[in-house]
């Protein structure tokens, strides 16, 4: 189970007579029920760790609001011998109050480390793209 609470304030301020300032407020609520199995592959240097979620919000603000569903899906990889780690989860938006409104988006995490420290400085990265609409 997780659950998470994020406020957003935007203001935007005029920019040389193209751009009209704006202030805008959003909130959103979200709780999650998400599980995962984990499993070892090649002795037990390479694990798998395939992963699904459920969760309930509710957006409230300027922009958007009501109540919705989504579901995601995940993979993680981890190599011991190497240190390498990837991690791919997807998430979309499957039943929202707002019935022209839809979301989905998708994350990305790699990372190294070796038995010599933790993590590798600047062996880290992550991206995560989106699309509302």
């Amino acid at each position: 189970m997780k659950g998470e609470n994020r406020r957003w304030r935007i203001k935007v301020r005029p920019s040389s007579g193209r751009l009209n300032a704006s202030e805008a407020g959003v909130t959103r609520v979200r709780t999650a029920l998400e599980g995962s199995r984990g499993f070892t592959l090649g002795g037990d240097r390479l694990s798998l760790t395939p992963s699904v979620e459920v969760g309930l919000r509710r957006d409230g603000g300027d922009a958007e609001t009501g109540a919705g569903m989504d579901v995601g899906g995940g993979l993680a990889f981890t190599d011991t011998v190497t240190g390498l780690s990837l991690d791919v989860r997807v998430r979309t938006l499957v039943l929202y109050q707002a019935d022209a409104f839809s979301e989905r988006g998708m994350s990305r995490a790699a990372a190294v480390r070796t038995r010599f420290c933790r993590e590798i400085p600047g062996a880290r990265g992550h991206t995560t793209p989106g699309v509302t609409e």
